[in-house]
């Protein structure tokens, strides 16, 4: 019988971790979506991106914050420390990518049932992704340091709100030097995912230092 790799292990753990709070976000998204498809209000299609893309990995990241859980967790299994980190930073991608999908079936079911003449928006759902991206690369880093370690729920706060405020300032400093909007959700992305690699490789030096 072929082994479960151990990172494969902890990216499972990940899943693990939100089974049950999932339902929670599955009744969101539902009336998000009803809402949404019913009135054609686009502010509940935005509540129902953000919750999409967003939910799963605050779920695991609220629940990874108890750092000691996580800590014994991951320290006994035969895994390198980079691997851990490695694990870290791909299971909230995993996490996100379930929401790509719901939100095309819940804006198609919508243009069907209106037979309206809307177009798909990216730049919404391309503001949720690179929020929950940044937010995780400012928070990961910092949450394996002394100070961060003993202040996680202010952590995990600043963290999103200076993450927002990151992608709303390049929302607004695309829009002042008058890039197109089909350019647009592309800029956005790839400036959360540069700063989602940088944070990686800072991740993986402070975690290796890191005395548990």
């Amino acid at each position: 019988m072929k082994k479960r790799s151990p990172m494969k292990g902890l990216i499972t753990y990940s899943f693990y971790a939100i089974d049950k709070s999932l339902i929670s976000e599955l009744v969101l998204l539902l009336v998000l979506g009803i809402l949404f498809m019913v009135t054609e209000n686009i502010m509940f299609y935005n509540f129902f991106v953000m919750s999409a893309l967003a939910a799963a990995p605050y779920i695991f990241l609220s629940k990874s914050g108890d750092s000691s859980k996580w800590d014994r967790f991951q320290i006994s299994m035969p895994v390198k420390r980079t691997e851990v980190i490695k694990a870290l930073y791909l299971a909230v991608i995993l996490l996100m990518l379930p929401g790509i999908p719901l939100i095309g079936i819940i804006w198609g079911l919508g243009y069907v049932m209106h037979e309206s003449a809307y177009s798909f928006e990216f730049i919404m759902p391309a503001l949720s992704a690179g929020s929950v991206l940044t937010w995780v690369a400012l928070l990961f880093p910092l949450s394996f340091t002394k100070i961060g370690r003993n202040n996680e729920q202010i952590l995990f706060i600043v963290c999103m709100g200076a993450a927002v405020g990151i992608m709303m300032g390049v929302l607004f400093g695309a829009i002042w030097l008058d890039i197109p909007n089909n350019i647009l959700p592309l800029v956005m992305i790839g400036i959360a995912s540069i700063i989602y690699i940088i944070s990686y490789v800072i991740t993986k030096g402070i975690y290796a230092k890191v005395d548990f």
